[in-house]
């Protein structure tokens, strides 16, 4: 069947990647793959790259700042989610990390990243170049199950994710870069990111396969895609204390899951791990660097008394699992002691024990009755109570960052916001005296 000729910006598009588009199929990676040949590391490998780049791409083309990209992505279906279940399929998290394939990754990530501030419309020209690399999803997913002997959609949910609607998701996008890209200055940032996408891809592909054995090693964007640069543990014992213990302090706070949703349960393991590799720091260096992130993340609305809960969870499962290092691990307790002194410098360790029977009454007497706010509102009252030792110890942004989204009308029903606010207010009362 002839193909239609192409017209427009999609044109030049497709004329100015063609040199890049070329050289892919060269490459040893893409040669296994069509043998049915490619290593199940390799294609793992790629499967988590693609996660890291993914998750940058639609954090920042979905988010706040992607608000002019809007008319591109109508019917945009996210990928990373499903990179997350292939990943899980293929055991991911328990297979070898390609260092250098998931250097490359984070290099795009961090381009994605700065695109976004200074050229938004360059991460279109990388949705062209990444999703337009799944035109050949349903061949590239059959010589993928040949290969690692793949049944349905297991291991391939990214290569099967458009089905027979591809085309015509593919074809509105390419319409809308031909019709509603405001000025040449926007088509060139298209064809910015278009190319170094590409090239990109193609360096990643290079370290994929064939593997250095030499090169591989654990990072921990194999808990959490979208964690970035920062160094954890490889002591695989430790890991799983640490995967342990963020799942332990995401259950026992429901208010998690209803605010922050799987990529806040995402960044609770990998926060849990970067926490195990500070036991390896001089005490007052480590407890630097632990109140420095419960400031960061109560400006974002986790009130500090849940990384105390972390930092004894952490300990506890790292003890269990590795029971003659236990001594090691002490820097924990000493942070969670830090933080501990601190809001009790705010509050009596009173108040904290007496907050949560305190907002379940004002629940009571607003007679909410949902199921879902009387499960999110389990250890709310000293949540609140925290937010506001946080508020008074380090920003007042901490306290309203955590306040704005329980009062928050388009989420929660008036009697609800009513026992939040004459919860605050009566917990004001109970505040020591500076």
């Amino acid at each position: 069947m002839e193909q239609p000729t192409l017209t427009g910006f999609r044109a030049e598009l497709k004329q100015r990647t063609s040199e890049l588009h070329h050289e892919v199929h060269g490459i040893p990676y893409i040669q296994a793959l069509l043998k049915n040949e490619l290593p199940a590391l390799s294609y793992v490998g790629y499967l988590k790259a693609l996660a890291i780049i993914y998750g940058a791409l639609e954090k920042h083309v979905l988010g706040q700042e992607g608000e002019k990209l809007k008319p591109f992505l109508h019917h945009y279906l996210r990928k990373l989610p499903l990179l997350l279940s292939d990943l899980d399929d293929l055991d991911g998290s328990q297979t070898p990390d390609i260092l250098p394939a998931v250097g490359q990754a984070l290099i795009m990530a961090d381009a994605i990243m700065v695109h976004s501030i200074s050229r938004p419309y360059a991460l279109l020209g990388y949705l062209y170049t990444l999703d337009g690399a799944l035109n050949g999803g349903s061949i590239l997913k059959k010589h993928l199950s040949n290969a690692l002997g793949l049944t349905g959609d297991t291991g391939i949910r990214y290569f099967s994710c458009f089905g027979s609607n591809y085309r015509d998701f593919w074809m509105n996008f390419l319409g809308a870069l031909d019709n509603h890209l405001p000025d040449d200055t926007a088509r060139e940032s298209v064809v910015l990111g278009a190319t170094e996408a590409f090239a990109g891809l193609i360096a990643l592909y290079k370290m994929l396969h064939p593997v250095d054995k030499a090169m591989l090693g654990t990072h921990i964007t194999s808990l959490n895609p979208e964690a970035g640069h920062y160094p954890i543990t490889t002591d695989p014992h430790e890991i799983e204390a640490a995967v342990k213990a963020g799942l332990a302090c995401w259950n026992h706070y429901p208010f998690y899951e209803e605010r922050f949703g799987e990529r806040g349960r995402r960044f609770a393991i990998s926060d849990a791990a970067w926490l195990v590799g500070l036991c390896e720091l001089p005490l007052e260096t480590a407890v630097g660097q632990i109140r420095w992130l419960a400031n960061f993340l109560s400006l974002r609305g986790m009130p500090s008394i849940t990384m105390e809960m972390q930092l004894h969870t952490l300990h506890h499962e790292l003890g269990s699992h590795s029971p003659h290092k236990k001594p090691r691990y002490h820097n924990l307790l000493d942070a969670a002691t830090v933080l501990k002194k601190g809001r009790l410098s705010v509050f009596d360790q009173r108040t904290f024990i007496e907050a949560d029977n305190l907002f379940n009454k004002q629940l009571k007497d607003n007679n909410v009755s949902d199921q879902r706010l009387i499960r999110l509102s389990l250890h709310m009252g000293s949540l609140i109570a925290s937010s506001m030792a946080d508020g008074s110890l380090w920003q007042e942004a901490s306290r309203a960052s955590f306040e704005s989204w329980l009062t928050d009308e388009s989420v929660f029903p008036e009697p609800w916001i009513n026992a939040v606010k004459t919860t605050y207010q009566l917990l004001e009362k109970r505040q020591k005296q500076p």
